[in-house]
């Protein structure tokens, strides 16, 4: 399940960027720098955590201090994440495993601001999948 996601995210980050000869960001020429959190709550919740950008820019594990250009990794309770550079699109996915009820919430700032702020609660009882996801794009769609 969690490859058929980051499959997802890959796809869509890939489809969106070449849809168009206009390859400008949404806002800005330079780019942005980013700060993502991810936080996952419940009895053993199971987070995973989906980051890719075009610009070839790493994303810092705040909690590790570990860099990489893209991100397909676990975590539970809190993980956040910065880019080390300026940024132009990004497609970042947050998911959340459990057997029993739980919330995942993301928080983005671009530029020190806050952009995005979403939680989602898991109802096991109403899902069957158990799992549940936030994502965000600053790709332009067409």
């Amino acid at each position: 399940m969690k490859k058929f996601y980051f499959a997802l995210v890959t796809l869509l980050s890939v489809m969106f960027a070449s849809c168009s000869s206009d390859d400008s960001p949404v806002s800005g020429e330079e780019g942005h720098l980013y700060s993502i959190t991810f936080q996952v709550t419940g009895h053993s919740p199971r987070g995973n955590a989906h980051l890719i950008n075009l610009d070839g820019v790493k994303f810092k594990c705040e909690q590790t201090g570990v860099s990489q250009s893209s991100v397909d990794e676990p975590f539970s309770g809190t993980a956040t994440y910065t880019t080390e550079g300026l940024v132009k699109g990004m497609t970042v996915q947050g998911v959340l495993y459990s057997t029993e009820n739980g919330t995942l919430s993301m928080r983005i700032t671009q530029d020190g601001q806050e952009i995005y702020h979403e939680t989602k609660e898991l109802d096991v009882t109403s899902n069957p999948e158990k799992t549940i996801d936030l994502t965000f794009t600053t790709m332009k769609e067409n």
